[in-house]
């Protein structure tokens, strides 16, 4: 795929400075925490020493979300969830107009993983180098994804004459919307802490900024937020992310992997990447997005008691 990457760094300081100039008050260095609820109405919070009463709250705490948690965030992990490092590595086709990825991943003893491998040049020197498996609590990911990352660079170290790996992070990916409780009265859980992350490829920066621009649009309208936000995750992700987990769900069975990587993922890479790119559009009329739309309602009916941003207040 043509396209191009910025290191994690230097977007979120460019989204800092885009809010500051559009107003926003900045307070840095300290997490958020001792959230105070009265019913489900976030009434105070601290950031440090400092007490800040809101009238309306946008949580937008990363996959961990302890603030979320303390909300009453709850992560669904016997539906499937990622796994995944990342790092940077310096190299001489840091230029490269192509971003990269490695659909049939494998372990140093040539098992292929549910999963897959990127390497996004940045244009700076570096790439940014990265895996991640999938995952449910009854079928874990039998991967170490920091030696899984590193095994990934030594096999592709030679073509694209790699440094060593450096700024190594890791984190387990709550995916495809399978939490409960993202909303109360007057505040709303977007992006990562959401789970608003592809199932099929672990994007969730795009997710990020989209459900950013949604909860703008819905602050001031003075709606108690516990149903109406959920409600419009679904209506903009529901249907594709049920059946993405869904098809996701299927790579952690260990008897469907050896058919899967030769054959599955071997198909045509336009398709592919259309999906895992969530790039099926409701004008979209072609054969391909008629049978996403048609599986996705499928798939949404046959598995409509699963959590998806489900609220339980």
């Amino acid at each position: 795929v043509e396209g191009t990457a910025l290191q994690r760094h230097r977007l979120d300081a460019l989204l800092v400075d885009a809010s500051v100039a559009a107003g926003a008050h900045l307070l840095t260095g300290e997490p958020a925490t001792d959230p105070r609820l009265e019913g489900n109405r976030l009434v105070e919070f601290r950031v440090g020493e400092k007490k800040i009463r809101a009238k309306e709250v946008i949580v937008a705490d990363g996959v961990r979300s302890t603030f979320g948690q303390k909300l009453g965030r709850i992560w669904h992990k016997g539906e499937v969830f990622g796994i995944a490092a990342r790092s940077y590595c310096e190299s001489p086709f840091s230029d490269e107009p192509w971003m990269h990825s490695h659909v049939e991943l494998r372990d140093e003893e040539g098992v292929v993983q549910p999963g897959y491998g990127w390497i996004f040049p940045i244009g700076d020197g570096s790439v940014n180098l990265g895996c991640g498996a999938l995952s449910t609590n009854k079928r874990p990911a039998k991967v170490n994804t920091k030696k899984l990352l590193s095994q990934y660079a030594s096999q592709q170290r030679a073509e694209w004459q790699l440094g060593d790996e450096k700024f190594i992070t890791s984190a387990a990916l709550p995916m495809g919307g399978a939490v409960s409780n993202v909303a109360g009265a007057n505040w709303m859980i977007i992006g990562d802490a959401a789970a608003c992350v592809n199932p099929l490829n672990g994007e969730g920066i795009d997710y990020g900024l989209e459900t950013a621009a949604l909860a703008t649009e819905i602050l001031g309208t003075n709606k108690d937020l516990t149903l109406v936000w959920p409600d419009l995750l679904r209506q903009h992700y529901g249907e594709a992310f049920m059946l993405a987990r869904t098809l996701a769900r299927v790579l952690t069975y260990p008897q469907f992997l050896p058919l899967a990587g030769p054959i599955g993922l071997r198909g045509p890479m336009h398709v592919a990447a259309r999906l895992m790119g969530n790039l099926i559009t409701e004008e979209d009329r072609d054969f391909t997005a008629r049978l996403w739309r048609t599986a996705g309602t499928a798939v949404s009916t046959a598995r409509a008691g699963s959590p998806l941003w489900d609220s339980t207040f």
